[in-house]
């Protein structure tokens, strides 16, 4: 694409032609030299230009080219790129009748690879369609090596050539640049952004063909801007400056002092030369004789994060130069000179604390390469408030020294450690408490008090009865993320007894415990003064029996609570009243059985049964009957024994026996009555 300075399409090449496209990069950097007026009307142009590799970017690709602008609006250029996706592009593309792009090839290139290419833009063109072609992958050579990129014209057909060899021809329509010059650039195309490395590449004798042979570009003057269509949001990072004392000798890329656009560069005249490891700001080369010009270097340049070149002053050579460390003196050229920049390189020596005012550094930040710094802490432990403070814990070099040297070769970020403790502090009016003092953060902490009970009298007592931040064991393990201060806390307690009846009112015994508030109570035991427990069962006779009885201690006290027990009565009898001694096979709450007979008497009594239950068999003969008695309710069962089926036998037989002499009689009653007749 073409740009405010003639950039060709670069950005077609690299985007139109890659299988991979970035469809949001915008921006096309564009940094070289634009040729003088002496440059003008010519027919062709050349400069040779180093290949560099890798040139690395994830979006876009870079480009290095010489080309301009005709007289009929054409533009066309030749070079090399390098490309940021593997893949075919189009090849030896011209324009149809329609304007647009017909590619006869195409060639695989390599992501990386520099290849040249040559492209042209018809007169006026619309679009950014790609005419022109590439060589084939890795073409432009060796890393380092420089070739000669070159077009001239024969009426109005432009050829293209690649170390003097054709790659390419085309007919434009112009035979001559008109006010246009050569231009020498360097290019980031289709890029995202402005952060991507450009290496620096150099360029050599830029020269324009005029009169029928190529000159050498006698002004050169510095072209930093973007194509044509970029977006301008982004600052172009990449500059141009001249190399040495070599007029037409300059470089572009990143790290390389970004000139104002269109200042000069070279021209005729005597030359000075600045030389500095760093930078020059000033720009100065090729002045005309006995001019007066002002050099100029910044105090201090940013190198990197924590490096940087501070300015010491000048030593120069030849008649009219300047030594001395003003950073801009005036020189006169009575003749060629060279000045050399003097810097020193500092590193950042970086002490951080997370405590504000904890530590000292008496040199300051800066050293120069090579310095010893020196830095320490001004004490070794600080007070963060009440309860809470910072203990030096050593530094991130690995000394726990409170002080430290450092040998300033690279810039360097040395921190503080601290630990930060908090205050526990534990209290009693018993006994004594262990475990208060000072822990570090994070830290394990065991808190106990030694004294459980402390005797007031026979029936009353003083209990721990927990911590006053709710933990309520005698000792309790925390991490500490914070002071804490907690007091032992105790509470009056009374002897209470319990005792049971059972459902008449009748004393228990063989209670086998308590249930009181969900504590297991056995025997008498001390309960808070004032508390309200809730009796919750009774264990008797292997039954946990449920009551649900609310008392309040006020005093040392017997709690009676009355149980659902009974005495329950079983017996059977025969159809004649009369006692059976029955067998009885039966299952008790608790889950005992008993198997017995209930004797000669038919009864059998069964004394503090919980809820008075018992269920089972009673049997007797052929018969058996069930029993299921519960809540202090007697059973009385009646079986058919074998004296009442004799007897019933007996009754049956008299009455058949009766029923028969009632019919005899009949029977000689009515032979009476039938002789009589």
């Amino acid at each position: 694409m073409r740009g405010c300075s003639p950039v060709g399409i670069l950005a077609a090449i690299i985007v139109f032609g890659a299988l991979v496209a970035q469809a949001n990069a915008v921006y096309w950097f564009q940094s070289g030299i634009t040729g003088g007026g002496g440059a003008y009307y010519n027919t062709g142009a050349k400069v040779s230009i180093q290949t560099i590799t890798p040139q690395s970017s994830t979006y876009g690709s870079f480009g290095y080219w010489v080309g301009e602008d005709l007289s009929n609006g054409a533009f066309l250029q030749i070079g090399y790129v390098v490309p940021n996706a593997t893949g075919y592009y189009p090849n030896n593309c011209t324009e149809d009748f329609n304007g647009n792009a017909t590619c006869s090839s195409g060639v695989y290139l390599t992501s990386g690879e520099p290849s040249w290419f040559w492209e042209y833009f018809p007169p006026n063109a619309a679009n950014n369609t790609f005419f022109g072609g590439y060589g084939p992958s890795d073409s432009a050579g060796a890393n380092g090596t420089f070739n000669t990129y070159s077009f001239e014209a024969s009426g109005n057909t432009w050829s293209f050539y690649f170390n003097g060899n054709i790659v390419g021809r085309v007919y434009l329509g112009a035979p001559a640049s008109g006010m246009n010059a050569p231009e020498a650039i360097a290019e980031y195309a289709d890029a995202r952004s402005n952060t991507t490395r450009m290496q620096a590449v150099q360029f050599k004798n830029l020269e324009s063909m005029n009169n029928g042979g190529f000159q050498t570009v006698q002004y050169g003057y510095a072209n930093i801007g973007y194509g044509k269509g970029s977006q301008t949001a982004l600052a172009n990072p990449y500059g141009v400056k001249e190399i040495g004392q070599y007029t037409d000798y300059f470089e572009v890329g990143s790290n390389v002092p970004i000139p104002r656009d269109g200042s000069q560069l070279w021209g005729t005249g005597y030359k000075l030369s600045i030389v500095s490891s760093v930078q020059n700001t000033s720009s100065a080369y090729n002045y005309t004789a006995y001019d007066n010009v002002r050099i100029s270097e910044p105090a201090e340049i940013n190198v990197s994060p924590g490096v940087r070149d501070v300015f010491e002053g000048w030593r120069g050579e030849g008649y009219g130069s300047y030594t001395g460390n003003e950073s801009s003196p005036l020189i006169s050229m009575y003749g060629d000179i060279e000045e050399n920049a003097i810097w020193q390189t500092q590193y950042k020596l970086n002490v951080s604390s997370q405590y504000a005012g904890s530590i000292d550094v008496p040199g300051g930040s800066w050293y120069n390469s090579g310095a010893e710094a020196v830095f320490a802490v001004n004490q070794s432990d600080l007070t963060l408030g009440y309860s809470k403070r910072a203990i030096f814990a050593g530094w991130s070099t690995g000394t726990n020294a409170i002080s430290g040297e450092v040998k300033m070769t690279s810039p360097i970020n040395i921190s503080a450690n601290w630990d930060v403790q908090y205050l526990i502090n534990a209290t009693s009016i018993y006994g004594q408490t262990f475990g208060s003092g000072w822990y570090d953060a994070g830290a394990l902490a065991v808190v106990r008090a030694n004294t459980s009970t402390v005797t007031i009298s026979r029936n009353s007592r003083m209990e721990f009865s927990g911590w006053s931040n709710g933990y309520s064991g005698l000792a309790f393990t925390f991490n500490v993320i914070g002071p804490l201060f907690v007091h032992a806390e105790y509470a009056e307690q009374y002897l209470t007894n319990f005792s049971a009846t059972n459902a008449y009112g009748g004393h228990l015994d063989g209670v086998q415990y308590y249930t009181v508030s969900n504590q297991v109570v056995t025997g008498p035991t001390f309960l808070y003064a004032n508390g309200n427990y809730e009796v919750q069962s009774v264990g008797f006779d292997g039954v946990n029996i449920g009551i649900n009885k609310s008392i309040s201690v006020t005093h040392a006290n017997t709690i009676v609570v009355k149980l659902p027990v009974y005495n329950v009565t079983v017996a059977a009898v025969s159809w004649l009243g009369l006692p059976v001694n029955a067998s009885i096979d039966v299952t008790f709450k608790n889950g005992t059985k008993l198997v017995s007979h209930l004797g000669p008497t038919g009864v059998m009594n069964f004394n503090g049964l919980p809820y008075g239950q018992l269920s089972g068999n009673i049997s007797d003969f052929l018969f058996t009957e069930k029993v299921n008695v519960a809540n202090g309710t007697d059973a009385k069962l009646s079986f058919i024994t074998p004296d009442a089926i004799i007897a019933v036998i007996v009754i049956f037989a008299a009455i058949v026996l009766a029923v028969r002499e009632l019919a005899r009689r009949d029977e000689e009653q009515n032979k009476w009555r039938r002789g009589k007749k």
